[in-house]
């Protein structure tokens, strides 16, 4: 009886052992998957934090060069509008003057 109590008792000590066993290595298998997804998501973040930053600077170059394009537009419209302007005051005011007088 002694000896079927012994065994029983040592299948219960094996039976502990092997559950903590079993135990330990879930544990040490949930840091690794938590660590793993951690690093998996500090990569992504990383990545999508460069591929905004590209997108960015792509935006920021098309952004520039519409503006300089636009500007150079309305500079030429502008130096146009002055250049006809100073060809052409006195032709303009004199038939301005012509058709005020012809109107009176």
């Amino acid at each position: 009886m002694n000896e079927l109590i012994e065994k029983i008792l040592k299948a219960d000590e094996e039976a502990r052992k092997k559950s903590q066993a079993i135990e330990e290595r879930r544990a040490r298998l949930e840091a690794d998957i938590t660590e793993a997804k951690n690093k998996m998501k500090a990569e992504y973040d990383a990545a999508a934090d460069e591929e905004i930053k590209r997108q960015l600077e792509e935006k920021k170059k098309a952004a520039q060069a519409a503006w300089d394009e636009a500007s150079k537009k309305y500079k030429k419209l502008g130096d146009d509008l002055k250049f006809s302007y100073n060809s052409n005051y006195e032709k303009w005011a004199s038939d301005i003057a012509e058709k005020v007088k012809e109107g009176v």
